[in-house]
């Protein structure tokens, strides 16, 4: 008994190291910098109250997200979720003017620093409200900004993806803040609504115009500073302790055997999504494991005639297939025909007021086990749901600040480690 005793403690320990090792990669690091996030909350207040007077004041001022970085303008840019008001370029399509707010992110000043120090200066001379997510660690002096948010890069430290979550973290809950302050003068900002929703167009048809775009409503409800930015960091704790539980990493590991045995046999490993940030990313050379990686857009040109049966395609997607199978084409079917093995991660949605082209893809389990001869396909779920919005707000569409992205790119790079992990062990 003793015996038996001792090698369940030794198994724990074993469990205990894999655990420690396991916490070192992208979910644990980004999980380490929320508290310095949360610290951030009264700045990112103090910032949107004053972009929030600002353009209360002036409602023809635009709130612009810089070009800069695709991911987080992706993000940003016209979600479900998300502010109509922020934009890319003013309505006489310049770039930005005078007194404008404007949104920029950077992930590492030692990869980008030098190229953003004129766009910088030329923000502050035209009087410009600057915010910026970045590193305080190597900012150059000559990069000025009048809000700097810290991502808490270090120098020289290896990207992979924690420096994107967390600009994209402080990203929403800035949009959180800047809502709630306009509530305390009385105003509330347009909010997007998923298009996933039958309700969804309908409702942005009006705010994605030039003049929609401005569009203030009024409220007798003030909301307090700093609440909702705080019910969004519950929201992304939530979501991480769900890809940390065991259902999922035994997802993970299924999902990463798969690929890694593809890899080891000289075959390439493809990968796709649609999403609004997970699809800049699967390009970026911050990735460990060699992808091939496409969108969804030039399968058929690109890559279908590469495919031999038992292949592995890593779809990251949004929800119901979208992308994959449509009216105009059935990307699926190619695969069905070439007997490509699929990992899909996706959040499958059902419910009240889902399109109904959303409601034809969500039983792709079914679709795909019916189907395929032999492996089927590997699921790792998505954890959140419709309205594509997380936070409960008193003014229509009544919710805003999505997770869907973050949880797709934590999915992209969390997979990604599991994989380059597997390779070196062969």
């Amino acid at each position: 008994m003793k015996h038996l005793l001792g090698l369940i403690l030794l198994f724990t320990g074993y469990l205990i190291l894999a655990a420690d090792e396991e916490s070192r990669g992208v979910l644990e690091r980004y999980r380490q910098r929320l508290p310095m996030v949360e610290a951030q909350l009264p700045e990112l207040v103090r910032s949107s109250e004053l972009a929030a007077t600002r353009i209360a004041a002036d409602p023809t001022t635009h709130l612009l997200l810089a070009r800069n970085d695709p991911g987080f303008f992706d993000e940003l840019l016209s979600r479900a979720g998300g502010l109509s008001r922020a934009w890319y370029r003013t309505a006489d399509n310049q770039p930005f003017r005078a007194g404008d707010v404007v949104l920029m992110s950077v992930r590492d000043w030692t990869a980008e620093g030098e190229a953003l120090i004129p766009q910088l200066a030329a923000y502050r001379e035209a009087g410009c409200l600057v915010i910026l997510f970045a590193p305080a660690a190597g900012r150059p002096d000559e990069a000025r900004c009048d809000f700097l948010f810290d991502n808490g890069a270090v120098v020289g430290a290896e990207l992979r993806g924690v420096n994107i979550l967390t600009n994209a973290t402080l990203g929403w809950i800035w949009c959180c803040e800047y809502a709630a302050a306009l509530t305390r003068l009385g105003k509330t900002p347009g909010i997007l609504r998923s298009v996933g929703l039958d309700d969804g167009r309908p409702h942005n048809r009006r705010l994605q115009s030039p003049t929609g775009r401005q569009w203030l409503g009024t409220t007798e409800t003030p909301v307090a500073a700093g609440s909702l930015g705080t019910r969004y960091l519950r929201r992304v704790a939530v979501l991480l302790d769900d890809l940390a539980s065991s259902p999922r990493q035994a997802q993970f590991d299924v999902a990463a055997a798969l690929v890694a045995e593809r890899l080891g046999k000289d075959r390439p490993a493809f990968l796709t999504g649609a999403g609004h940030l997970i699809v800049p990313e699967i390009k970026r050379a911050e990735l460990q494991v060699p992808w091939q990686s496409f969108r969804s857009a030039v399968f058929r040109k690109e890559i279908a005639g590469q495919l031999e049966p038992e292949d592995v395609i890593v779809w990251i997607g949004y929800t119901g297939q979208v992308g994959l199978k449509s009216d105009k084409d059935d990307l699926l079917a190619v695969m069905h025909e070439k007997q490509v093995r699929q990992v899909h991660s996706e959040a499958p949605v059902t419910g009240p007021h889902v399109t109904p082209e959303i409601e034809a893809h969500i039983d792709w389990q079914v679709l795909h086990r019916a189907t395929l001869p032999s492996p089927v396909a590997v699921s790792i779920e998505q954890e959140w749901g419709m309205p594509d919005a997380e936070i409960a707000i008193p003014w229509p569409p009544g919710w805003m600040a999505p997770v869907s992205g973050l949880n797709a790119l934590l999915v992209l790079h969390m997979l990604d480690e599991r994989v380059a992990r597997l390779m070196v062990k062969r």
